[in-house]
């Protein structure tokens, strides 16, 4: 019998199972985009995907009140190479893992955050 690789390791399988392709798993989850180069006020209904181009500036990103979003997430993606930081803001003195801003500086890195109604976490 043949080996079956885990098509994300590289590695031999040690049962005799299928490996399972991820994107398999994901098959129906559908995620919304939004892209930005501007501030934005996000809502209960704005999409879950941000990308944030911020070659014309600074952006700040504020997020809905943690209590309207139970279980909400949102993924904020900073898109370009400048130096211009993507601002996560809290709504009003909510915070995100404790602090009211975080800051997304470099190139294509991603913020993954989600409200527990009460607060925001970096998940």
């Amino acid at each position: 019998m043949p080996a079956t690789f885990d098509k994300i390791l590289g590695k031999p399988l040690l049962h005799s199972h299928k490996a399972t392709d991820i994107t398999d798993l994901s098959a129906t989850v559908s995620d919304s985009v939004l892209q930005v180069i501007g501030n934005q006020t996000l809502t209960a209904s704005s999409p879950n995907v941000i990308l944030a181009n911020a070659t014309s500036g600074p952006i700040t990103i504020i997020l809905p009140a943690v209590a309207t979003v139970t279980d909400k997430v949102f993924k904020i993606k900073k898109t370009d190479s400048s130096k211009n930081a993507v601002t996560v803001d809290g709504n009003g003195a909510e915070t995100i893992d404790g602090s009211t801003v975080m800051v997304i500086s470099f190139a294509q890195t991603t913020m993954e955050i989600e409200s527990d109604g009460s607060a925001w976490y970096i998940i």
